[in-house]
């Protein structure tokens, strides 16, 4: 799910959450982070790291990732195009950390320039903007500095791969497969398949399914709809077998997550 790329490209991204649990997918920004409360699993082009509570993390732009939640989270994130920060950072936006889990010198003096960026990105006052930027590049060249720095191999090109992640986030709901997204992108359907091991690291097929649990969570939580309406809706024609793997992905049924959730949001 291409997650944060509507946004806006030009656009800096800076928020508290309290979950970070996403599907692989890839943007041209920055992305880091700094995690107050909880653990995370981070997967990066197929390997995982664990995010503790303390640890700054890092994702330069270009890069396949996801979040798993492993508990309750609490995290401050940035996102932010790498032209925005060119003038304060030079070429070093294009650098990679040995490890994108970073151990921070001073983690309340961070903490606290991501709360300052958090608040001017959200005002209007004049010149708010260009604070928040300058605080985003403060944070990034703290993390970079108590990182292991690496010149970047040479950029990877990943077009296909963000065609294909973006078809399926858009088409995930209609009875699609690999001849599909072949006759749709042009692609054949054995180089998709090699993308999504490849550069993925997960099936065409795992990949679908997570989408479409995702969205299914997402209305099993928020709305009143019933599972059956519910698993039509997510692009399963077998309630059967959405409810089977809901089950698989989650460990509990569609029903007791939708009785729980709602429960818990009122």
């Amino acid at each position: 799910m291409l997650l944060y790329e509507t946004a806006g490209k030009s656009t800096l991204t800076a928020i508290l959450k309290n979950k970070l649990s996403c599907l692989p997918h890839l943007h041209s920004r920055i992305e880091a982070g700094l995690m107050i409360k909880g653990s995370v699993n981070m997967v990066i082009h197929g390997k995982n790291y664990t995010v503790k509570e303390g640890d700054a993390f890092f994702v330069p732009p270009n890069t396949i990732h996801s979040y798993e939640d492993k508990e309750e989270v609490l995290a401050h994130l940035l996102i932010c195009p790498p032209a925005d920060i060119a003038p304060f950072f030079g070429e070093t936006a294009a650098y990679s950390t040995a490890c994108p889990v970073i151990h921070l010198e001073d983690r309340h003096l961070t903490e606290q320039i991501f709360i300052r960026m958090e608040n001017l990105a959200q005002s209007r006052e004049p010149l708010a903007a260009q604070g928040a930027m300058s605080y985003a590049s403060a944070i990034i060249s703290e993390m970079l500095m108590c990182a292991k720095v690496a010149p970047g191999e040479k950029e990877k090109d990943l077009t296909a791969a963000q065609k294909i992640l973006d078809f399926c986030d858009k088409n995930y709901k209609r009875n699609i497969n690999l001849d599909t997204l072949s006759a749709e992108l042009g692609y054949s359907k054995y180089y998709i398949s090699r993308v999504f091991s490849g550069d993925i690291k997960t099936s065409f097929t795992d990949y679908l399914r997570g989408l479409r649990i995702h969205a299914a969570k997402r209305l099993l939580k928020g709305t009143n709809m019933n599972v059956t309406d519910i698993a039509y809706e997510v692009g399963y024609t077998c309630v059967r077998t959405f409810n089977r793997q809901f089950s698989q992905v989650t460990g509990i049924s569609p029903s007791e997550y939708a009785k729980t959730r709602r429960q818990t949001t009122k």
